[in-house]
């Protein structure tokens, strides 16, 4: 009996594991939305050849480099395509600074005068006060950034507002990459910053003027000689409202096409282990009655069986 129950107990555990197994679809549907964005710029850089300049990019891709020269004309940084040095990211942007300038990859993008999301993602192997990770600019006026700064002694990644900064992350880690999101709103001059997922306040505008969002870049600091690295650039149309309310329930979804068959599977799985379950749950309740009442019935027969020989004696 007693090993009846220990198997009913394993068979019960693994039938709980398998319940769980509907993890990867929702992993699959949360792909299906990434795939269902309208992009405008979606570069990961793994097409173009490790060593290629910026400035040797074909027109079409949009990409060109400011302040290459340092301030005497004597040195030029070469911006290019490089293998990410932690090993993690394949082909990457390379920012190279050489200089005092601030040398910066620019990409311009068609003028978004409606909310859309912005990201890419940012390391360097050095802190460089000032650094721009991330700014979005109009034209050549600056809508919003983010950027490296040191305050009271910290090494923080802030977001720019007129006359300070919000800090975003106050212990900035260098040889790290970051997925740095602007959710943009052009029509109310606001930005949401989104690090590594987490969610920050919406902050206005650094600059009312900005209107919109035609360029992206990424700046070294200026003054000193510091580098970084950008990948995965992403402009895309419209800002996920559930990272801005998590707690506001989905719109109601109509006109939605069910795979009737793969709905069935799908529930079929899910009813045949939980009735398994059930079943096993009856089975070790019954069992555990069964013993207790053999438990009460076998001093009562040994007993009988006693005082029956007693009197045949």
């Amino acid at each position: 009996m007693r090993k009846a129950r220990k198997f009913s107990a394993i068979f019960l555990t693994i039938l709980l594991l398998l319940s769980t197994m509907n993890v990867p679809v929702f992993a699959e549907k949360t792909a299906d939305l990434e795939e269902d964005r309208v992009y405008i710029v979606n570069d990961d850089f793994e097409d173009k050849e490790p060593e290629t300049a910026v400035e040797e990019l074909p027109e079409s891709d949009g990409y060109s480099v400011v302040d290459a020269w340092n301030k005497d004309g004597t040195v030029k940084s070469e911006p290019r395509i490089v293998e990410d040095p932690l090993g993690e990211n394949g082909n990457v942007v390379f920012v190279e600074d050489l200089g005092d300038t601030a040398v910066a990859v620019v990409k311009d993008i068609p003028r978004q005068d409606k909310p859309f999301t912005v990201e890419l993602d940012f390391m360097t192997e050095e802190f460089g006060h000032a650094t721009k990770a991330l700014r979005i600019l109009d034209g050549s006026t600056v809508a919003a950034e983010v950027e490296l700064r040191q305050i009271d002694g910290k090494d923080i990644l802030g977001y720019s507002i007129p006359g300070g900064h919000e800090i975003l992350d106050d212990d900035f880690q260098v040889n790290k990459w970051y997925n740095i999101k602007l959710l943009v709103d052009p029509e109310n001059q606001e930005a949401t910053p989104v690090i590594n997922d987490v969610v920050m306040p919406t902050y206005g505008w650094r600059f009312l003027n900005a209107t919109g969002i035609s360029r992206v870049l990424t700046m070294a600091p200026g003054g000193s000689a510091i580098s970084s690295y950008l990948d995965n650039l992403k402009v895309y149309e419209g800002i996920d409202d559930s990272l801005l309310n998590p707690d506001t329930p989905p719109d109601q979804i109509e006109d939605i096409e069910i795979n009737s068959e793969d709905l069935s599977i799908t529930l079929t799985g899910q009813v045949m282990v939980w009735v398994g379950v059930l079943i096993l749950l009856i089975i070790l309740v019954l069992s555990k009655t069964v013993e207790q009442a053999f438990k009460l019935v076998a001093p009562v027969e040994h007993k009988m069986s006693f005082r029956s020989g007693r009197h045949i004696i």
